[in-house]
C-alpha cells in the first residue's frame, strides 16, 4: 500500500493530457487538491476524470474536481471515476473506495465517513452525501434538534448498483448485491439483495441479483 502527500496547492489542469503519480492517474481538464497533511493510500490504481474513449468529444471538456483536505483520508483499491465528477473529502473525513466505477457527473461529499465496497457500479449524476451541513430547530425555538446528527457515515457494500440521478443521504447502509433504482432518494438502510426505488426509496423486490 502506498501512502502519499500530493499537491500542496489547488491546481487547475486545462488540457487533455494526463498526469500520473504512484497509482493515481488524473485526466485533464480537472481541478485537483491533495492537502500535504492528507493521507492518500492507493493499493492498486485510482483513475479520475477518465473517458470512456480517447476521442476528443464534447464531454472531454467537462472539468472534474477532487479535493482532499487537511487530515482527511482517501483510501482506494482499484477505482475508475469518469469525467465531470466531483469528490470532496473534507477536513478529518474518511473516504474508502474499493473497486468498480463511477460514471459521469457524480458527486461524493464526505464530512464524516463514506465507504464503498468492491464491484460497485455508480451510474451518471448520482450524489452521495453524508451530511446535512445545517442544524434544524423546532418551530419558534432557537434550540437545535440534537437527536439527529448533522453528519453520519454511509456504507455501500459489495456489488451494489446505483442507478442514474439517485441520492444517497447520511447514515445509510446499502446491503450487498442491492440495486438502487434511477431517481431514488435513499434515506434509510437497504437490505442485501433488494431492489429499492422511489422518494423516499422503498423495497420493491427482494432476493434480486444483477450482472
Amino acid at each position: 500500500m502506498t501512502k502519499m502527500n500530493l499537491y500542496s496547492r489547488f491546481t487547475r489542469l486545462l488540457h487533455t493530457k494526463t498526469i500520473s503519480r504512484k497509482g493515481i492517474r488524473v485526466f485533464k481538464p480537472c481541478m485537483v487538491h491533495f492537502d500535504p497533511h492528507s493521507d492518500i493510500r492507493v493499493k492498486g490504481y485510482f483513475s479520475f476524470n477518465k473517458q470512456w474513449d480517447n476521442s476528443l468529444i464534447l464531454r472531454n471538456k467537462i472539468v472534474g474536481s477532487i479535493y482532499v483536505a487537511q487530515n482527511a483520508t482517501l483510501e482506494v483499491d482499484a477505482f475508475d471515476v469518469y469525467a465531470g465528477s466531483r469528490i470532496n473529502v473534507n477536513e478529518g473525513a474518511f473516504l474508502k473506495m474499493g473497486s468498480g466505477y463511477m460514471n459521469y457527473d457524480c458527486v461524493i461529499d464526505v464530512f464524516s465517513s463514506v465507504s464503498i465496497g468492491h464491484g460497485v457500479v455508480i451510474s451518471e449524476r448520482v450524489v452521495i452525501r453524508d451530511s446535512d451541513n445545517h442544524t434544524i430547530c423546532e418551530a419558534g425555538s432557537e434550540v437545535e434538534n440534537s437527536s439527529k446528527p448533522i453528519a453520519a457515515p454511509i456504507a455501500i457494500e459489495d456489488h451494489v448498483w446505483i442507478g442514474m440521478n439517485a441520492l444517497i443521504l447520511k447514515g445509510v447502509n446499502i446491503g450487498e448485491g442491492s440495486i438502487i433504482a434511477a431517481g431514488s432518494v435513499v434515506n434509510k438502510d437497504v437490505p442485501p439483495h433488494c431492489l429499492v426505488g422511489g422518494v423516499p426509496a422503498k423495497v420493491i423486490k427482494t432476493g434480486v441479483s444483477w450482472s
